[in-house]
């Protein structure tokens, strides 16, 4: 699959429609912040991805949180699962600088520690804009077999311009 052949599609609450968005304040005024997450998913797709998959989830309010805490609305988010090789995390990488996203370093292990397993082991990244004009937005690469599935999943989520939902 070529890079940018990514068709994203998605479901959710479309940003600034709906009661919810006039009774509790606008998550995404202008659709900038899903569209900036989209747009990001089409470009850090890398050329060797096969059997890409995208879900784009739109910014949802959330009446209710588990803790108890105030109500607000969750972050909206794009999940890429596809299959490729080893190599995936440096393509991730070099494309995601591109872009102008940064990773962040405090995600691999020290040379002097055994490797971690699951979110935080190798292969795992973790991204974010290095502008001082972002959304909040965060982007991880988690490795095949983390989950068990095989895939690489890469999730790209940005807060909400107001009211965020304050998760467990």
């Amino acid at each position: 699959m070529a890079v940018g052949m990514v068709a994203v599609a998605g479901c959710g609450v479309i940003p600034g429609s709906g009661a919810s968005a006039r009774i509790h304040g606008n998550p995404d005024p202008g659709g900038q912040r899903l569209a900036a997450l989209q747009a990001v998913a089409r470009r850090t797709v890398p050329a060797t991805a096969q059997g890409v998959h995208a879900t784009v989830h739109g910014f949802r309010w959330d009446p209710q949180t588990c803790d108890g805490a105030a109500p607000g609305w969750s972050n909206a988010d794009v999940d890429l699962t596809f299959h490729a090789p080893s190599t995936t995390p440096f393509d991730v990488d070099a494309l995601m600088q591109r872009l102008g996203w940064k990773k962040n370093t405090s995600d691999e292990p020290s040379s002097d520690t055994a490797p971690a397993e699951g979110p935080s082991g190798p292969g795992f990244r973790s991204y974010e804009p290095s502008g001082a004009d972002t959304y909040g937005e965060i982007a991880q690469l988690t490795p095949p077999d983390t989950y068990g599935d095989g895939v690489w999943d890469l999730d790209i989520n940005a807060s909400p311009a107001e009211v965020p939902s304050h998760d467990c």
